[in-house]
């Protein structure tokens, strides 16, 4: 079963570790033929936020496996055209704010992250001017750009 969500990919591990059917979270999925493309967009800053998997622990606890954080975040860097600035693992509840501010800080006026609940809300709360985006948004744009 393929999960877009991070949260539903943890706790259908967590609950059914032991199922016949695979658990896996979408961008693991999409890193192998993503680094075989060719991945273009235009000019631009892009600020990107990781998320809350700093916090994955708090709820799901007692697990034995991670996802590949660190690899989604590389796959930003075969785009070209492409600038990444990296955002500090705020909470995008708490402190929506400041993570717009660094990413304004840092030029970038479009924000980008893996995780769909960050994505929601920071995509509610975006100031004039500030693009946000899923991960997998920026991915399929830059598939398509790419050629």
């Amino acid at each position: 079963m393929v999960h877009l969500c991070v949260w539903c990919a943890y706790l259908s591990r967590r609950f059914f570790p032991n199922s016949d059917i695979e658990q896996v979270y979408a961008p693991d999925i999409l890193l192998g033929p993503l680094r075989e493309r060719s991945l273009r967009l235009p000019d631009t800053s892009i600020g990107y936020f990781p998320g809350g998997q700093h916090r994955s622990w708090l709820y799901a606890p007692d697990r034995d496996f991670e996802f590949s954080w660190p690899e989604y975040r590389d796959l930003l860097d075969t785009v070209d055209g492409i600038r990444v600035v990296d955002i500090p693992k705020y909470c995008c509840v708490v402190a929506p704010d400041a993570i717009f501010n660094w990413a304004r800080k840092n030029q970038a006026s479009r924000l980008v992250t893996p995780c769909l609940s960050c994505y929601g809300g920071l995509n509610r709360r975006a100031p004039d001017g500030m693009q946000v985006d899923s991960i997998y948004d920026l991915l399929l744009e830059a598939v398509a750009a790419g050629g």
